[in-house]
């Protein structure tokens, strides 16, 4: 039977590192209803075909609307935000934890041990790492996003807080590593 390792020796081979999630939100809901509307006239441009044009020739019309679906793409894109949330470290969580005991009469606090619709408010404010921001901007923020921007959050903040990370297994890199050793052999 082996000796077993040393937490200090596991520690130092691996170097873990807190889990880190990101999502990315468009905070200009505008510029989704304008790129519907410019994909339904992409979309009806190519249904009427290509009356009078020649094979192999792209329709003015076709090219036109496909421009500015791309070009609304390309704002939608530069107005959206990245947000990335690393966990907190175990004891800050429970202590996050601790701070919002469970509501009377709810059973989901009940069941969490918190309140928790407190702590995932919390939790992405403390685990957000980028962007940063101060209280000013962090105010502002919130008086412009959406309660479903805002669940968003809250759910990759929760996700990486109480996540745990799995070692993936690619199917498809065992499938052709495995056919091309047999196939070599």
């Amino acid at each position: 039977m082996s000796e077993p390792i040393s937490g200090a020796d596991l520690l130092k081979r691996i170097q873990p590192k807190l889990a880190e999630e990101s999502t990315v939100i468009c905070l200009r809901p505008d510029l989704i209803e304008q790129w519907d509307e410019a994909n339904e006239a992409l979309q009806e441009a190519v249904a009427k075909g290509m009356t009078g044009a020649r094979v192999g020739t792209k329709p003015p019309a076709h090219t036109e609307a496909a421009e500015m679906v791309q070009a609304i793409e390309e704002e939608i894109e530069k107005s959206s935000a990245t947000f990335r949330f690393r966990a907190l470290p175990k004891d800050e969580w429970r202590a996050l934890c601790d701070d919002h005991p469970p509501r009377k009469g709810n059973e989901v606090d009940q069941w969490t041990g918190y309140d928790r619709d407190a702590v995932l408010d919390e939790a992405v404010r403390r685990s957000l790492i980028d962007p940063v921001f101060d209280d000013e901007s962090w105010a502002q923020l919130g008086s412009v996003i959406s309660s479903g921007e805002w669940e968003e959050l809250r759910k990759v903040a929760n996700s990486v807080n109480r996540g745990v990370v799995e070692s993936p297994k690619s199917a498809l890199a065992l499938q052709i590593l495995t056919k091309h050793g047999s196939d070599s052999q």
